[in-house]
């Protein structure tokens, strides 16, 4: 059996169908913490070896008020936090977490997103942070462009990671830059399951990946390269040369790699995901590659 569909079945069971204390055991390498304080810690003990964090509090899919609110508060928190903390980095969210991604979206629901994550994005600014919107499933991929650009008008702290896998993925960023898009922009390969017409692999992915990092070095926006794929990684830094940049890497997977762009003068951005809705997120991770099953049970 091909090791993708292995991948993709292991993901699967991960994120569905798996015990919770499984699914723990399997999440505490990826996970920075449960709590805001287990996440801070984590994120402290990471700037002190000198990285950069990127905290995300996990969850998406968000269609009731009172969670987005719930939401909204917890990130407003963690900024008040990592200002008082002086923590090195940024924060990463999900526009669904905040229920701006939504195929009948009751009003609202939209309005209090909207509220909340324009809120969100203006104390961030304040705090000179920037925020990173995750890249979801390629069915939100114009919904999340769209609203973006338009934030984009009034703040210059966003960031959008893309996801290289797409079919049209060049061509697509191209169009945004044309449009305007000024913003930072974040490359990773992909870690959804979408309809096989949709996506490449292999190969193509690869050139996909790379024809991304040199249209955003090329246009002079600030590039996060999403991969721990070390020739992948190095490949890219040779095609953008001086443009700016930094690597993110997520939290637990290869920290040898990390310590060892750091020892090339490289700005690492290390992604700290924390909170308890984590099936969805370790499921993508088994499915990206299933031999993370293992990584509770190796050394660092």
């Amino acid at each position: 059996m091909p090791h993708s569909v292995i991948g993709r079945i292991l993901g699967f069971a991960i994120g569905t169908i798996a015990p919770k204390r499984l699914v723990w055991i399997l999440a505490k390498r990826f996970i920075a913490g449960r709590e805001i304080h287990s996440a801070l810690g984590t994120a402290k003990r990471l700037n002190k070896k000198g990285f950069l964090v990127s905290m995300d509090y996990i969850g998406e899919e968000v269609t009731d008020c009172n969670e987005i609110q719930r939401v909204n508060i917890e990130y407003l928190n963690l900024l008040k936090a990592m200002k008082t903390l002086n923590i090195r980095g940024d924060i990463s969210l999900k526009l669904s977490h905040f229920g701006l991604l939504n195929n009948n979206p009751r009003p609202e629901v939209l309005s209090r997103g909207l509220n909340a994550f324009g809120r969100l994005i203006h104390c961030a600014q304040q705090d000179a942070l920037r925020v990173w919107v995750d890249a979801e499933s390629l069915r939100w991929r114009d919904a999340t462009w769209e609203l973006m650009m338009n934030v984009a008008k009034n703040y210059s702290n966003i960031g959008i990671r893309i996801q290289a896998y797409a079919v049209d993925a060049v061509e697509f960023l191209a169009g945004r830059i044309k449009d305007g898009w000024r913003g930072s922009v974040g490359i990773c390969k992909g870690a959804y399951r979408e309809h096989g017409s949709k996506i490449v692999r292999g190969a193509r992915l690869r050139e996909n990946f790379l024809a991304l990092c040199k249209l955003i070095a090329e246009n002079g926006l600030f590039l996060q390269i999403d991969t721990h794929d070390e020739e992948l990684s190095y490949e890219a830094e040779m095609l953008i040369g001086n443009a700016p940049h930094e690597h993110g890497l997520p939290l637990g997977v290869n920290e040898q790699f990390a310590r060892l762009l750091q020892r090339t003068a490289e700005q690492v951005n290390i992604y700290g995901p924390y909170g308890s809705d984590v099936k969805g997120y370790v499921g993508r991770r088994i499915a990206e590659r299933p031999q993370y099953i293992f990584l509770p049970f190796r050394r660092t």
